[in-house]
């Protein structure tokens, strides 16, 4: 890679595109580019194929070679708990099929929905909308943070469970003071919340 900084003015439309370095037009020698940029960072050109995009500005040169994976994928791997990895793995029992290997078949099942947030995004269209949404609101718990903590468990799920029974608590004890109606069906909203919050973490553990 060519860390020196190199004016590029990009040219293109529906039929051609030209591409000029430093003032240069060399187009009639790449077969094409690849532009990208990083927040805080130059942009860098990639000449490798055609884009329709028009770009003027400072950009690194590299001919011939893509983006190197290799990091993203160290850094996400690297921060995966093994333990977390296994016990998801052995309660997802569509992918455990009794076959050869099946275990680490699961893993990299799991690695792959994780690294593209397939899961995550399936999770969220299955919890934004009926039934457990509606209790959300109810129990004027944010749909958002309770679609977090069905996903990550933990300090999360926890956090939320004691706001509802403590939200709870404090409605039965106004009902005590009459200062609340003693609505059965009113009270119930905190309990039916947690009960859902507990159900779907429960049942997407076992996807």
């Amino acid at each position: 890679m060519d860390d020196q900084l190199h004016q590029v003015q990009i040219t293109a439309d529906q039929a051609t595109g030209t591409v000029a370095l430093d003032g240069s037009d060399i187009s009639n020698v790449v077969s094409g580019y690849l532009l990208s940029q990083q927040a805080g960072k130059p942009a860098e050109l990639f000449l490798t194929q055609l884009v329709k995009d028009d770009f003027e500005g400072l950009a690194r040169v590299v001919v011939g070679v893509p983006p190197d994976p290799g990091p993203a994928a160290a850094a996400f791997l690297s921060a995966i708990d093994a333990g977390e990895l296994e016990k998801n793995a052995l309660s997802r029992h569509d992918l455990m099929d009794g076959g050869p290997h099946e275990l680490t078949r699961a893993m990299l099942r799991l690695l792959s929905e994780w690294a593209s947030g397939s899961g995550i995004r399936k999770l969220t269209e299955q919890l934004t909308t009926g039934d457990f949404a509606a209790k959300m609101r109810a129990a004027k718990v944010d749909v958002t943070d309770a679609v977090d903590a069905v996903a990550n468990g933990g300090s999360k799920m926890q956090g939320l469970l004691l706001q509802l029974q403590s939200q709870s608590i404090e409605y039965e004890q106004k009902v005590l003071a009459g200062k609340a109606p003693g609505s059965a069906e009113f009270a119930g909203k905190w309990d039916d919340a947690a009960k859902a919050l507990q159900d779907a973490h429960g049942a997407g553990r076992r996807r």
